[in-house]
């Protein structure tokens, strides 16, 4: 019910924001234009502007979804390119980690595993494959994202210790979707 009267009280207002899909998809377009600003300038900014950056990008994440769901402008555009602007934030948190801290070029790996993932399910079922959203996925997602902001502000071998985590739980979470997804490809088979 508070849903629908502040829609009605604030139609006007949130019309105005409908050419992009609504207050969630711009909190999103936000977001993306951050994390491609960290992507282009990791190598010349500061530490803290870098963790900066990629700090406002999670606190806009959180706030993406609570304000999609508040407003009830979920859909499926906008799950997408949330997902993929998660994606792309991970895959620029693993770059600056390689390219300005030295780390081994294998730490891109796991960035680079949510498109792995997609292309073997759209290889197994077809373009018109749903991602299924795993409840954990949320809470592993924001643990990863603490991890690798931690390991952004840290300098020595903690930094390490949290990548080493944030690889953990992002080849986990990936394996345990690859697994899935081969035993209902082949259980439907």
């Amino acid at each position: 019910v508070y849903g629908y009267r502040y829609r009605y009280r604030n139609r006007r207002m949130l019309g105005a924001f409908a050419v992009f899909g609504g207050y969630a998809n711009q909190l999103t377009a936000a977001r993306l234009s951050l994390v491609l600003c960290a992507a282009v300038l990791m190598q010349r900014l500061s530490v803290g502007a870098l963790f900066s950056l990629l700090a406002a990008n999670v606190a806009l994440d959180v706030v993406d979804g609570y304000v999609a769901r508040r407003t009830n402008s979920v859909t499926h555009f906008g799950s997408v390119f949330d997902r993929e602007t998660d994606a792309l934030f991970v895959l620029v948190a693993y770059s600056y980690f390689v390219l300005t801290r030295g780390v081994t070029g294998w730490l891109i790996l796991p960035g680079l595993m949510p498109y792995v993932y997609r292309l073997v399910v759209w290889i197994m079922r077809g373009a018109s494959a749903h991602q299924q959203r795993r409840r954990y996925a949320a809470t592993l997602a924001g643990v990863n994202y603490v991890c690798l902001l931690v390991g952004i502000a840290v300098r020595d071998g903690f930094a390490l210790i949290v990548l080493a985590l944030s690889s953990a739980i992002v080849v986990a979470s990936f394996l345990v979707s690859f697994l899935e997804a081969c035993r209902n490809e082949y259980s439907l088979s």
